[in-house]
């Protein structure tokens, strides 16, 4: 999950009408897995937040002030370490 105004406005059933579909769906979708199981889908849903973006646009449902999010500081794989560390070793297919 990848924040940004938009998904956060979907979070917050703030997108206009017929706008953003896609970032409605993904959203709806996630949130009801989360909601289902929650440790499970903690691990599964990774927040990131890209150059430019504020954590603050993390969507509530995702915890982003207790359940780990991860911060790229740039495009290379040394900005997103730690992005790449929980991915490459698997964690995301708990």
């Amino acid at each position: 999950m990848v924040a940004s105004p938009a998904y956060l406005a979907a979070s917050e059933d703030r997108l206009p009408p017929g706008q953003s579909l896609g970032v409605r769906s993904e959203y709806l979708r996630l949130a009801d897995l989360l909601h289902r199981d929650t440790p499970r889908w903690t691990k599964k849903i990774l927040p990131v937040v890209l150059p430019g973006r504020l954590i603050e646009e993390i969507p509530l449902v995702f915890l982003p002030g207790t359940a780990d999010h991860y911060v790229i500081d740039d495009f290379t794989p040394e900005g997103a370490a730690s992005l790449l560390q929980v991915i490459l070793r698997g964690h995301a297919n708990v």
